[in-house]
């Protein structure tokens, strides 16, 4: 009797390979190839989760989105600011300076932040938001934890893992208002390369967002706030001066709920999964038609611009309806995903798409 000790595999050049991951060679999981790729197992790949949401799916079609009614791309790159029905969306900075542009911090760490022209112990308490370099190329942010005369704590560390030395810096008061304080958006410029942005809110008056580049909205969600740690009001992202709406999270929300989805230049998405849901009021038996749609051309996938087709399908009579897509749906680079529907009365509509990026 022996052990058996080693298993390879012989490629199509009769190459023998071992099953290791390491050199470009392919690795074995023990479990659920897509909870593989949750923990980081499977190289090169992240889940990819879209979560959208309509208050009025009715008898003409829309699109499940937050704001509702029929999502507009917009043509070129534009300017964009966010406003909120409420002026308890609103932020007061209270240390570095009111946009996170000029101020810059001394030192600091990957949970620190050190200002030594500064006496922190004047305004900031445990709970404040740091926000750093806010409109540069990577704006993080984090949590003050302990507050010493020059040096901030945030034992959690920055949003992104990097460090608050030399960083341009601004503090956000927790205490001075109950709803949300700052926001993050994450963008496509008009290469269809990401961007992304931090904006401090001034409740109902607008404010600019730095940027001018932006093309395709494909995250916007808080990422500070007051006592409520939620939306006072619907807070919108829209195009400078009061023009279409691009993002909103709905009042009593922290993000945007939206089928609208843009894949970065040099990745595809994959999606397996879909639940869509529908609901009304009435009791008598109607029902919604919802449907994943693509500008892409099913058979080549050839980017066809304002043409949509749809990919996958449900009819949902108050009622949700999970979707597995053995085959998983291809979705290249620089195309246009969205989810739309059709009722015959009017209701509230939600989805669920689940995926990977790679």
């Amino acid at each position: 009797m022996s052990l058996l000790r080693a298993l390879k595999w012989m490629d199509t050049d009769d190459v023998a390979r071992g099953f290791l991951n390491a050199g470009g060679l392919p690795k074995i999981l023990s479990q659920d190839y897509y909870e593989g790729i949750a923990e980081g197992l499977v190289a090169g790949k992240t889940p990819w989760t879209r979560l959208g949401f309509t208050p009025t799916m009715n008898t003409t079609e829309s699109d499940v989105w937050s704001a509702a009614g029929v999502y507009s791309f917009p043509a070129a790159e534009e300017a964009l600011e966010v406003i909120s029905s409420s002026a308890d969306d609103d932020a007061t900075i209270i240390a570095g300076d009111a946009t996170g542009d000029t101020v810059e911090s001394t030192g600091g760490s990957t949970t620190s932040l050190e200002d030594t022209e500064e006496d922190f112990t004047a305004d900031v308490a445990v709970g404040d938001c740091i926000i750093l370099d806010p409109h540069g190329a990577s704006p993080e942010w984090g949590y003050v934890t302990a507050v010493a005369e020059t040096v901030l704590t945030v034992a959690g560390g920055f949003s992104s893992g990097g460090s608050g030395s030399g960083r341009k810096y601004a503090v956000i008061d927790k205490s001075a208002s109950t709803g949300l304080q700052a926001v993050f958006v994450c963008y496509l410029d008009g290469d269809y390369a990401y961007g992304c942005e931090i904006v401090c809110l001034g409740g109902v008056a607008a404010v600019d967002a730095i940027n001018n580049d932006f093309f395709r909205i494909n995250h916007f969600r808080a990422i500070a706030s007051g006592s409520g740690n939620k939306a006072a009001g619907a807070i919108t992202l829209r195009v400078d001066g009061g023009g279409a709406t691009r993002a909103q999270i709905t009042a009593g929300f922290t993000r945007e709920r939206s089928s609208i989805y843009t894949v970065q230049a040099g990745k595809t998405l994959y999606i397996y999964e879909l639940e869509f849901s529908f609901g009304y009021a009435a009791n008598q038996t109607h029902y919604c038609r919802l449907y994943t749609r693509a500008n892409i051309e099913p058979r080549t996938s050839f980017n066809t611009g304002s043409l949509f087709y749809p990919y996958s399908e449900a009819i949902c009579a108050n009622s949700s309806h999970t979707v597995k897509i053995d085959i998983p749906t291809k979705i290249p680079e620089k195309t246009d995903i969205r989810v739309s529907g059709i009722a015959s009365v009017s209701g509230v509509a939600a989805v669920v798409m689940r995926g990977w990026l790679e």
